[in-house]
């Protein structure tokens, strides 16, 4: 007995978790075709549809029909568990997103390793830059699928291309954005590069084509 009404309870979950993929289903599909975020499509409509009166139906038949005295706890504890699920589904599908981000994100040694050594190159090339490490890491967590390195110019005068080309030689074989900023930070460089240094992002795009 136990274990049947272990299996209804989780018979309540997966159907309100379905009933929800449903519901999404006949919303997108019965809009006006020339709208962006809806399709319609009547087949999936009716289909929808009609899974969910069979999962209503069923839970008429399995719940609501043959209660008896001494159910009525375990029939509205199985309702509450289906309407649980049904509306909380969308908040599991964003903490799964943002688990996924999480665990994609470059971890803190990681980043550190990489501003320590890419400084040291600043350094020893002499360019004038610097490197801001606390903003650096957190636009790393904000980014989530790269590393991003902030680096700040140390003297007066405009970012040259010349300087952007030596910085992009030193840098490690990675994914990686650099944000690169003058002095006062009126100006700045923004460049994206892959794991082979190419270039696949820059703005503003005109600074990146031009010679000093």
């Amino acid at each position: 007995m136990k274990f049947i009404r272990i299996l209804l309870l989780i018979s309540s979950s997966v159907l309100g978790v379905v009933s929800y993929f449903l519901i999404l289903n006949i919303i997108f599909t019965i809009g006006d075709r020339e709208s962006v975020f809806t399709q319609r499509n009547p087949i999936v409509t009716v289909t929808s549809i009609l899974l969910l009166l069979i999962i209503i139906v069923s839970y008429i038949v399995l719940f609501i029909r043959p209660s008896k005295r001494g159910n009525e706890k375990f029939i509205i504890i199985n309702i509450v568990v289906y309407f649980f699920f049904l509306i909380s589904t969308p908040y599991f599908q964003t903490l799964k997103l943002e688990i996924s981000h999480y665990l994609k994100t470059p971890s803190s040694q990681a980043q550190q390793d990489i501003i320590k050594s890419f400084g040291l190159e600043l350094k020893k090339n002499q360019l004038p830059y610097e490197i801001d490490s606390k903003l650096s890491e957190k636009r790393t967590h904000e980014e989530i699928i790269r590393h991003v390195v902030i680096l700040n110019k140390n003297v007066e005068g405009k970012i040259k291309k010349s300087e952007i080309d030596a910085i992009l030689s030193k840098t490690p074989n990675i994914n990686l954005k650099l944000r690169i900023y003058d002095k006062n930070k009126q100006e700045y460089v923004s460049i994206i590069i892959d794991e082979y240094r190419n270039i696949i992002y820059c703005n503003p795009v005109d600074f990146c084509e031009n010679n000093d």
